[in-house]
């Protein structure tokens, strides 16, 4: 039972932290552990000599620019560390969760529904206001909209639940339709550029996976044209996804425009190895008058997966963890890690656990795969370390 607690925890409290540590990062810490106990084993391949050049990366900005006025060392050493832990994490999580990987995938969709019934629950406290729920009514407004932010900080953050949702469907786990036109509810209240664009190209995915050898290409045709849609009529009626779409493509200043633009910006300003761990509002605040940076936040913080890497470990580092994304997974699991690649975008939680449990999604979502057909079984007869 400690996974189950230890999955909730990482999705429920993704936001919330005890000093510098999140509750998401202690069960990792806990599940790391008993999966380390457990087995007594490291399962190892070639494939995953990438991610220790990628540790090497981590540790170049140090030594070229530890010397620098903006270089925080402390700040890059604890950056550092919960960078290896949680790559480590990603070695070590997904065994155990795959050992019973019917019953996790049922854990998975219970917080799926929770997120969603949350999300509903605020729909309700909004348009029945009580006393009661009051400030978790006033927590759901913004841009002058009610929007869905359910578990999350932010309604943007539900890309975590559509991640899972996804994760699911392509695990081929049964969801009754209700629970899937409630999640089309929530996403849509939301009003989130980020949550619409990841549900819809999963939705496209999905559908061309899903029909390749079920339905004639004239009903994948009509399939595709339904979505794309029902995509451009959500478009037409949220007038707040028109404005960050306009701004987006007319470099005018917005989240989106922040997100997508201005933190490519920044990162292609930076140093060719990256700025340091931890260092990267360091670095902004102390070269912002001489970047000079159009489309970028004044605060320094990158809402980019890329950008962030490129920051933390160079283009070599963004150049490794690419590879071995596509090395690993683009032969059987393409279809979601589509999905996940395009989520980069829209969101710059690299250092965290949110980033590295989606990876651990892909993973059991890969050891499910070796099952259904014979050809990867040979990616079993892997090297095991023994640290015993």
């Amino acid at each position: 039972m400690i996974f189950s607690y230890g999955i909730i925890l990482i999705n429920l409290y993704i936001d919330v932290y005890v000093g510098l540590i999140s509750f998401a990062d202690i069960s990792l810490i806990l599940m790391s552990l008993v999966s380390l106990f457990h087995y007594k084993q490291i399962l190892w391949d070639k494939k995953k000599m990438l991610l220790v050049l990628f540790i090497i990366t981590i540790f170049i900005p140090f030594l070229l620019y530890g010397n620098e006025a903006y270089f925080d060392t402390t700040s890059f050493m604890f950056s550092s560390i919960k960078l290896i832990f949680y790559i480590f994490s990603y070695l070590l999580v997904p065994k155990i969760l795959f050992e019973n990987h019917k019953k996790f995938n049922l854990i998975v969709f219970r917080i799926l529904i929770f997120t969603i019934a949350l999300g509903l629950f605020q729909v309700a406290t909004y348009y029945f206001p009580t006393d009661l729920f009051t400030i978790y009514r006033q927590s759901s407004l913004s841009y002058g909209l009610f929007r869905i932010t359910s578990i999350y900080s932010e309604p943007s953050l539900f890309l975590f639940s559509v991640l899972l949702y996804f994760y699911l469907i392509f695990s081929k786990f049964q969801i009754k339709q209700i629970y899937h036109v409630l999640m089309f509810i929530c996403t849509i209240l939301t009003f989130s550029m980020t949550v619409y664009g990841i549900y819809f190209f999963g939705i496209f995915v999905m559908i061309l996976n899903k029909t390749k050898n079920q339905h004639s290409s004239m009903q994948r045709i009509l399939i595709l044209s339904l979505t794309i849609v029902v995509a451009i009529f959500i478009y037409i009626n949220v007038p707040i996804l028109q404005v960050h779409v306009e701004n987006l493509f007319e470099l005018k200043p917005s989240s989106a425009t922040t997100r997508i633009v201005g933190s490519f910006e920044y990162a292609l300003e930076a140093p060719f190895w990256g700025v340091g761990a931890g260092n990267e509002i360091n670095y902004f605040l102390a070269n912002k008058d001489i970047l000079g940076l159009e489309y970028y936040s004044l605060s320094g913080v990158v809402n980019n997966i890329l950008a962030v890497i490129i920051l933390y470990n160079g283009y070599i580092g963004l150049l490794i963890i690419l590879a071995y994304l596509f090395i690993r997974y683009s032969k059987h699991c393409l279809n979601f890690l589509f999905v996940i690649c395009v989520s980069f975008f829209a969101w710059g939680y690299f250092n965290t656990s949110g980033f590295f449990i989606t990876l651990m999604l892909l993973e059991v979502y890969y050891m499910q795969k070796s099952l259904e057909s014979s050809y990867e079984i040979k990616e079993f007869n892997l090297i095991y370390i023994d640290y015993t």
